[in-house]
């Protein structure tokens, strides 16, 4: 009961300082030295600094432990191992933004000690990738049934192909007609093992499924190269920030507006968006993205069916690593109808808009929201209308 008290002062402690603040803490600090199992509590939690790298001194080197963040649906973090310390197994990991779980998974095992260091951003891994050990998460011989592996978004894994024949694709699991991974070669080719090396860089974490097309016995390994994914992590973090383009695709259904005869109509059909993905601040320090042109086709009866272009700004509401993306979207264009008797529109909109990582570089993107539209030239026989405006389908980032 006393290292259940002491765990829990720790944890309180640490929230009142609020480590959970985005400063880096201190290279070698000790954040907190946590007491698992025997009479103690299983699971502690401790606020960590999303992008920085933490050591994890874990006694007895039996025990096995996760570190996961507390958000819901979160899995644990990747760890890469280091080297031991006399009787302590020690590991590397980078942590998200906020308070993470540090779990004992086999309580069995009795009293644990961890104990959480601070070694600064990922570049304080680049700096000595002699000190990490790479990890092999699957080896397996073909010809056999598919293998399956679970792979973590923005580490570098080796692809090893002994010896280099027949084709090897590595897919989604959960979307098996997903295309393949690229596969980029090696930093330092030299150090690559086997008959044929590569580098995958998942750019989500989810199971893969590994298929080999040939007659022969392949061995598949994939490690997880330390040394590459510091540099993939140092990449990373230099571009962190800068705009990414991306295009988007949806469904839309605009209210009724003005039309021909003085009446007005609403209409379906398609938006398309090519622009910036509002993911992380990058235009003057703010997280602002969107639409740098918005083409729309609404179908309207008659001659109304309307085209209209725009530019569509997002400011982002929620947090640029958040699972879900809230933004607020502004948007100002033109339009006009395709009939023998012209119209012109001016249309203001404003919409909420949510943003879904479906798998890699692809969302689920839904919008809500009202457009002004206004008849350019108008006489006042058909005042502006104020039309609801719903938009529903994918995003794809480049």
């Amino acid at each position: 009961m006393k290292r259940t008290a002491a765990a829990l002062a720790v944890t309180l402690l640490l929230s009142g300082r609020g480590l959970t603040a985005q400063t880096p803490q201190p290279a070698g600090a000790v954040i907190a030295t946590l007491h698992l199992g025997g009479d103690s509590a299983q699971v502690a939690a401790l606020p960590l600094t999303g992008g920085q790298i933490y050591r994890l001194e874990i006694a007895p080197v039996q025990a096995v432990v996760q570190v996961r963040p507390a958000a819901t649906g979160q899995r644990p973090l990747p760890h890469i191992y280091r080297p031991p310390m006399a009787d302590r197994v020690v590991w590397a990991v980078l942590a998200q933004r906020g308070t993470h779980y540090i779990e004992l998974t086999n309580p069995g095992i009795g009293a644990t000690t961890v104990r959480v260091i601070a070694e600064g951003v990922p570049m304080a891994l680049v700096a000595a990738p002699s000190l990490v050990y790479d990890s092999t998460v699957f080896d397996e011989s073909f010809p056999g049934p598919r293998g399956t592996v679970e792979l973590v978004e923005g580490y570098a894994y080796r692809l090893e192909i002994t010896p280099p024949v027949g084709d090897v694709t590595i897919r989604s699991a959960n979307l098996p007609g997903a295309p393949p991974m690229v596969l980029y070669p090696l930093s330092t080719p030299a150090l690559g093992r086997g008959g044929f090396t590569r580098l995958l860089v998942p750019a989500t974490t989810d199971n893969y499924r590994i298929d080999v097309h040939s007659n022969d016995l392949v061995r598949v390994r994939i490690v997880l190269d330390a040394k590459e994914t510091a540099q993939w992590m140092r990449m990373s973090a230099a571009t962190r920030g800068l705009p990414r383009a991306g295009v988007a695709a949806r469904a839309v259904m605009i209210g009724p507006f003005p039309a021909l005869n003085g009446v007005r109509l609403g209409g379906v059909g398609m938006d398309f968006c090519l622009g910036v993905v509002p993911r992380g601040a990058w235009l003057g320090g703010l997280p602002i993205g969107g639409c740098a042109l918005s083409l729309s086709y609404y179908h309207r009866s008659g001659d109304n069916s309307t085209v209209a272009f725009a530019i569509a700004p997002r400011f982002v509401a929620s947090r640029p690593d958040a699972p879900t993306q809230l933004s607020l979207g502004l948007s100002a264009g033109i339009g006009g109808t395709l009939g023998t008797q012209e119209q012109s529109f001016s249309m203001l909109g404003m919409a909420a808009i949510a943003e879904r990582q479906l798998a890699g570089r692809l969302l689920l993107e839904g919008e809500a929201g009202l457009t002004l539209v206004s008849r350019m030239g108008d006489n006042g026989s058909n005042p502006a209308a104020l039309a609801p405006r719903l938009a529903f389908g994918l995003q794809l980032r480049l």
